[in-house]
């Protein structure tokens, strides 16, 4: 999949409520460099809090290399474009 199509990541957090009404703020992330993590699977994201389904469509955005031995099984890439706005947020269910 190009990161053109249609994509869907889940983040998990305990600040849901806030991200609903604010979006994913990349400046809030640890690790040295703004970004914004994301899974592959919702079951990957609930170890972080509650489930948020974020539509990350026509936005520039790749999943991990699946041929770096690290990320293997690739499962979760870390958006570097920006904050992500609330309208492309949702509870998962």
């Amino acid at each position: 999949m190009t990161n053109r199509e249609r994509l869907t990541g889940y983040h998990g957090s305990l600040h849901w409520k806030n991200i609903l009404k604010e979006g994913l703020k990349a400046d809030r992330a640890s690790g040295g460099c703004p970004h914004i993590w994301l899974a592959l699977r919702p079951d990957d994201a609930k170890v972080f809090g509650r489930v948020l389904q974020v539509d990350m469509t026509n936005l520039a955005f790749n999943w991990m290399d699946k041929d770096e031995p690290a990320y293997q099984p690739y499962w979760q890439g870390c958006y570097h474009g920006g904050d992500i706005e609330a309208w492309r947020i949702k509870l998962y269910d």
